[in-house]
């Protein structure tokens, strides 16, 4: 395979792979590298040397720790590992710089390092159906994400900072265990969509009600 020198894209999903070979570092050009739904527990070094990768997808493996080696992919934009045995994430996770789209839902991840917020272009962020018991502070900081899916995690409480996220659009918090949310969650200027159902909440701040953009509220199954 490490003679396709110009390969741009490789898609070899369901395919019972449970490792990749050396050469697969040599595909220089490759952009688009889909490897879901395979028997993989991890990566060959080599695969660090693939700097033009832009989306890389691993869900449905078997993977239990975070590959090191997608570290260095420092062009990537886009990366799926969901229904992997993954329970936390690296805390140097943000060298992925250029990353755009996260989709880490079905792990089993309880925390999200410091350095979160440090993703500044990140625009959709999956986590749904992991244990997560709280985010960090620095979550307020990713100022172009639009997507938060959220649910079906183990959230009591929200960081306030939470609010300040002026170009989130869509945040799905269905099935955790919150019992209260910032005050200030109703100013976001461009909520449209906001999952609450399956929580604990007894009340909801009164800045909901001035949403501005707000089309979709969905409060079932409270207290």
């Amino acid at each position: 395979i490490g003679g396709l020198q110009e390969l741009t894209l490789l898609e070899l999903n369901k395919s019972k792979l449970s490792r990749l070979p050396a050469e697969i570092g040599k595909l220089h050009k490759l952009k688009v590298l889909s490897l879901q739904r395979n028997f993989l527990t991890r990566l060959p070094p080599e695969m660090a040397a693939l700097k033009h990768l832009q989306q890389l997808t691993l869900s449905d493996n078997r993977f239990e720790s975070f590959p090191a080696e997608i570290l260095h992919l420092e062009s990537l934009e886009e990366l799926s590992l969901g229904r992997n045995r993954l329970t936390a994430l690296p805390d140097d996770f943000d060298r992925l710089a250029r990353l755009r789209k996260l989709f880490m839902g079905s792990c089993h991840l309880t925390a999200l390092p410091a350095c979160f917020g440090n993703l500044h272009e990140l625009q959709i962020l999956d986590l749904e159906d992991n244990k997560i018991t709280a985010l960090p502070e620095s979550v307020g900081d990713l100022q172009r994400l639009n997507t938060l899916e959220l649910k079906n995690n183990l959230l009591q409480t929200l960081p306030a900072s939470i609010a300040g996220l002026s170009m989130l659009d869509t945040l799905y918090l269905e099935n955790n265990r919150l019992n209260s949310l910032p005050p200030q969650t109703g100013a976001m200027p461009r909520l449209k969509y906001l999952q609450l159902n399956q929580n604990l909440l007894e009340t909801v701040p009164a800045t909901l009600a001035q949403a501005p953009m707000l089309e979709s509220l969905d409060l079932e199954d409270n207290p």
